[in-house]
This record gives structure tokens, sequence and C-alpha cells, in this order.
């Protein structure tokens, strides 16, 4: 009994062995990490667009806040389909939720502006939507 299944391990540890020599990261499709606008993106968009937009004095503390710039133009706050770039805010996205950075799910991508992503994947905290706000390099700025 015990020369059996020495016999049958023997075998399967080579087969093991020889997977992981021949293991490989699979490539990012960064074309699948641009997440479509849906009705929820429209909503945060024309949300960001009061802040962006807004002169009193709770949408400019907002702005300081989210550390994004005035912007009277709404056109200028849009969302962003560029495959590189999605996959670059899906990966700071995912390394700011400490999650898969390998393998990070599909983001949603708002340029605000020249200089401001906001980035979103849907995931919450507790009853919140987490955003993260991006920097020209997608570097994280702040989250809200």
């Amino acid at each position: 009994m015990r020369r059996a299944f020495s016999l049958l391990l023997i075998p399967a540890l080579i087969l093991v062995m020889r997977g992981i020599g021949h293991a490989r990261v699979a490539p990012m499709s960064s074309t699948l990490l641009c997440r479509g606008e849906d009705g929820f993106a429209t909503d945060l968009r024309s949300y960001v667009i009061d802040v962006a937009a807004g002169t009193d004095s709770l949408s400019m503390e907002t702005r300081a806040a989210w550390n994004i710039p005035a912007i009277s133009d709404s056109t200028q706050i849009v969302f962003v389909s560029d495959s590189t770039k999605c996959a670059r805010a899906a990966v700071a996205h995912a390394v700011a939720e400490h999650v898969d950075s390998l393998n990070p799910p599909p983001v949603y991508l708002l340029g605000v502006g020249t200089t401001r992503y906001i980035t979103f994947n849907g995931a919450r905290a507790g009853e919140f939507l987490v955003h993260y706000v991006l920097d020209q390099n997608f570097n994280v700025l702040e989250s809200f």
C-alpha cells in the first residue's frame, strides 16, 4: 500500500512542479478595465459637475477636500474610455483597496479637467460607495 501510494505521489509531484515552472501571469486586458457609463455613474458625474462648478462655500470646501480644481465648463468633466488610462486607474484603485492589483476589477474613470481623475468600481464601504481622486500620474490623492 505504501509503495503504491509512493508510485502515485511521485508522478503527481513531478507534474505539479513542472506546472509551476511554466506558470505565467495572465496579461491584463486593459480594454475590459473601463466600465461603461450607466445611470449610477452619470449621477456621480452630475454631482462632480455641481461641486467643480459651484461658487458656494460648501462646493469650495468639497473641492478642497477632494483636491479637484474649480471647473466652470462641464465638458471638461467626462468619462474616460482610453484603455491605458483605465488600466492604470484600475491598478491604482486596487492598490488603494488592498485587493489583487494583477487582476483588478474594472473601474469607472471620470476625467476632471486635465490634472485629476475620479475612479470607482462600485465597491462599497458599508452603505457608501468608495471613490478615489487621482492625479495625472494616477497617484491616489484623496478618497471620498
